[in-house]
């Protein structure tokens, strides 16, 4: 999923390729001005990034990947001209979940929200989650972790939305 910003550049991600076959992030002038590689993934800062980003009010990206430094994935943030990447947090498999699921949505208060499944594989029990997270990294905490029956479903798929009075709302599948 690209992202549009209001000059036109595009902005995107590939899941595997880069200086590391790790992934990586891109810009894209949508008036054929150029192509810019902003940032190849390491095992040291995450692998494999996931579709799509959030934006805030002064450009900054927000997005996530498959796998991170501890294996599980992570939130990282990078400036629209490339620089600035930082890792915000590192998913560990345990209470804050794995794999992040979902693209991040940037709520009314200014935290990034977003969904994590649970367990050590993409679809298994354990700790799937619902999150929010500071754009600076801070204030890691889970708002809701799902049943480990799966009784509440399994796996978060999709987008959080966010209403007026900052509710959440959120799709999961169950076998």
């Amino acid at each position: 999923m690209l992202l549009l910003d209001s000059s036109g550049t595009l902005y995107g991600t590939v899941h595997e390729g880069g200086t590391y076959d790790a992934g990586a992030v891109f810009k894209l002038q949508t008036d054929n001005a150029g192509f810019t590689l902003l940032h190849t993934f390491q095992v040291s800062d995450g692998r494999k990034p996931t579709d799509g980003f959030v934006r805030d009010p002064t450009g900054t990206l927000y997005g996530t990947t498959r796998e991170g430094s501890a294996g599980y994935g992570n939130v990282f943030r990078i400036n629209p001209d490339g620089t600035g990447f930082a890792e915000l947090h590192r998913f560990t498999g345990g209470d804050d979940g794995s794999y992040p699921q979902s693209l991040l949505i940037l709520g009314a208060d200014g935290y990034l929200y977003g969904t994590a499944g649970g367990g050590t594989n993409y679809y298994c029990c354990g700790t799937t989650t619902v999150f929010k997270l500071g754009t600076d990294g801070g204030n890691f905490t889970v708002l809701h972790r799902f049943k480990s029956d799966g009784s509440e479903g399994l796996v978060p798929e999709g987008a959080l939305l966010q209403d007026a009075r900052g509710n959440l709302y959120g799709t999961a599948f169950r076998e």
